[in-house]
């Protein structure tokens, strides 16, 4: 037997679907892709996504996503949507603490973050590396996947590192 997949793309510059909440609810999984995480939480909002997301997660639907995409479902992330490596502490909120993207790949990324942490401006929270995945359940960490052998999660605190093991 065949497993078919069929994608939909919600876009906001074309439209068509005339209930964004009932579009939303139809779907068993979000994904959502890489890009600017303020300039996505900022559409979002104005469309009212956000508030329609967090009503789709309660009801069970999954929600994933790469970059950009994965920073958005916590409460604050290190993006450089602004140029340089910032905080970003208006996310979704729906996962706790802050994020980290390419923490393995992005020269720059492990020094910011910890420092955001130190100063306060950022919480506690994880650093993923590219090649690295981590699956939530109710809000806890459950697996991490791994498509390259080094890359993993990080919990990440003003005081330092630990690498995740499951």
């Amino acid at each position: 037997m065949a497993l078919s997949v069929l994608l939909r793309i919600l876009s906001f510059f074309r439209r068509t679907e005339p209930n964004l909440e009932e579009f939303i609810r139809r779907q068993d999984i979000i994904y959502v892709g890489g890009g600017n995480t303020a300039n996505l939480l900022a559409v979002w909002r104005l469309h009212g996504l956000d508030r329609v997301l967090r009503k789709a997660y309660v009801e069970g639907t999954v929600l994933s996503g790469i970059s950009a995409g994965a920073a958005c479902w916590f409460e604050s992330c290190l993006t450089d949507s602004f140029g340089g490596l910032e905080a970003l502490n208006d996310g979704l909120g729906i996962l706790p603490g802050s994020f980290c993207p390419h923490f393995n790949t992005e020269p720059g990324r492990p020094r910011s973050f910890l420092q955001t942490l130190q100063s306060g401006t950022l919480p506690p929270g994880v650093a993923l590396d590219d090649g690295a995945a981590v699956r939530y359940c109710n809000e806890v960490v459950d697996v991490v996947y791994r498509s390259v052998s080094n890359a993993g999660l990080y919990n990440q605190t003003a005081k330092g590192i630990c690498a995740v093991e499951l």
